[in-house]
C-alpha cells in the first residue's frame, strides 16, 4: 500500500532540502580548497574571488533557511523528519561558518607579503587537503544517511589536529623568521583550516542524530598527572581519578625526575595503585593529552612547551608532611571541579 499523498509530498520536499544542503556544502568545500591553495600560491586574484564568492553562498543559505522553516509550518514534522529538519537548520549555520573561514583565509592571504618556506607550504596543503576531505565526506554522510561513513569520517579529526599542532609549534618556536603581523596571518590561515574539521565533526554528529537519535559516543578525555619524583602524588591522583571518572576519561601519571622506586606510603592509601617505578614525562605532543596537571611546582616547568590543544593546570600538593586522607580530599575537590568543567555528565561513579 502506497503512502498517503501528503506523506509522499513531505518526503519529496525533505529530500530536496537535504539535496540543497549538499550543494551548499560542495560550494563551501570548494571555497575552502580555493582559499588555501591561493594563499600558499600567493594568488591574490583567486583570494579576492573567494571573498566575493561568499555572498551568493550566503544568499543560498538564507533561502534554504526560509524553505526549511516553511516546511515545518506546512508539514508539522515529527520523529525522524523533525530530527532531519532540526539538523538541516543547525548545519546551515555550520556551513555558513565554514564559508566565513574561507573568507578569513582569503583576507589574511591577500595581506601576506612573505613567501612561505617549502615546509610550511607542504604542511598547509596537507592540512587543507585533510580538512576538505573530511568536510566532503561529512556532508555526503548526512545527505546519504550513511551512519558508517559518519563514524569513519570523525576519525580524520585527530590527524587534522596533529597537522595543525605541528604548524603552530613551528611557527611559534622561532624556527621560521617572520614579522609579527605575518606570523599572525599564517597562524590564522592554519587555525581556520583546523576549525573546518570541528564543523565537519558536527555534520557527522547530525548525521548520526538523524538516523539513531544519538550523536555518537562521548569523547574520552586524556589527562596526565605529573609530580616531581617518587610518584606519590601522581599515582594517588591517577588511582582516585580512575575510580571516580574512569568511564569518561583516561588517566596517566609520570614524574619530572623519576626515582628508582615509588614512595612506600602509596600502600597506606588503601586504594589499588600502580607500584611500579615512576615513569618519565612523555612527549606531550605525541600523546595528545587534553589536560596535563602539575602536582608540584617543580613539575610545571619540566612539562616544557604545552601543545596547542593541551591545557595545563597546577595543583600544588604538599604530600611529604601531610596525612594521605587530606591529600586525597584535596585531589578529589580539584578533580571534581575539573571534570565537571570538561563533561556535562561527569558525575563520579
Amino acid at each position: 500500500m502506497s503512502a498517503p499523498l501528503h506523506q509522499r509530498r513531505s518526503d519529496r520536499e525533505l529530500a530536496e532540502l537535504k539535496s540543497r544542503l549538499g550543494r551548499i556544502g560542495g560550494k563551501v568545500r570548494r571555497a575552502i580548497e580555493q582559499a588555501a591553495e591561493a594563499t600558499v600560491a600567493r594568488d591574490e586574484e583567486q583570494l579576492f574571488d573567494v571573498i566575493l564568492g561568499d555572498h551568493p553562498i550566503n544568499r543560498e543559505i538564507r533561502k534554504l533557511d526560509a524553505a526549511t522553516h516553511e516546511f515545518v509550518a506546512v508539514h508539522l514534522p515529527a520523529a525522524a523528519s523533525l530530527r532531519t529538519v532540526s539538523s538541516i537548520l543547525r548545519l546551515n549555520i555550520a556551513l555558513e561558518r565554514i564559508g566565513d573561514y574561507a573568507v578569513t583565509i582569503g583576507r589574511a592571504g591577500v595581506h601576506l607579503s612573505s613567501q612561505p618556506d617549502a615546509w610550511l607550504v607542504e604542511r598547509l596543503r596537507a592540512l587543507a587537503k585533510e580538512a576538505v576531505r573530511m568536510l566532503d565526506l561529512a556532508v555526503r554522510a548526512f545527505v546519504e544517511d550513511d551512519v558508517d561513513l559518519a563514524q569513519r569520517t570523525m576519525d580524520i579529526g585527530p590527524r587534522i589536529d596533529a597537522l595543525h599542532d605541528e604548524i603552530f609549534a613551528r611557527l611559534t618556536s622561532g624556527a621560521v623568521k617572520l614579522p609579527v603581523d605575518e606570523l599572525v596571518r599564517w597562524l590564522t590561515v592554519a587555525g581556520r583550516l583546523e576549525r573546518v574539521s570541528d564543523q565537519a565533526r558536527a555534520v557527522c554528529q547530525e548525521a548520526l542524530f538523524v538516523q539513531t537519535g544519538s550523536t555518537g559516543p562521548k569523547r574520552l578525555y586524556r589527562i596526565l598527572f605529573a609530580d616531581a619524583g617518587d610518584g606519590l602524588a601522581s599515582r594517588l591522583a591517577q588511582a582516585l581519578a580512575e575510580e571516580r571518572y574512569g568511564r569518561v576519561a583516561s588517566f596517566k601519571s609520570a614524574s619530572s625526575r623519576p626515582q628508582a622506586a615509588v614512595n612506600p606510603r602509596l600502600v597506606e592509601s588503601g586504594r589499588e595503585v600502580d607500584t611500579s617505578p615512576p615513569r618519565a614525562l612523555p612527549d606531550l605532543a605525541a600523546e595528545r593529552f587534553d589536560v596535563v596537571i602539575a602536582l608540584a611546582p617543580e613539575a610545571s616547568p619540566a612539562l616544557g612547551a604545552i601543545p596547542f590543544h593541551t591545557v595545563r593546570q597546577t595543583w600544588p600538593l604538599h604530600v611529604e608532611d601531610t596525612d594521605l586522607d587530606d591529600v586525597l580530599r584535596e585531589i578529589e575537590t580539584r578533580l571534581d571541579r575539573l571534570m565537571n568543567l570538561l563533561c556535562e555528565d561527569a558525575t563520579s561513579r
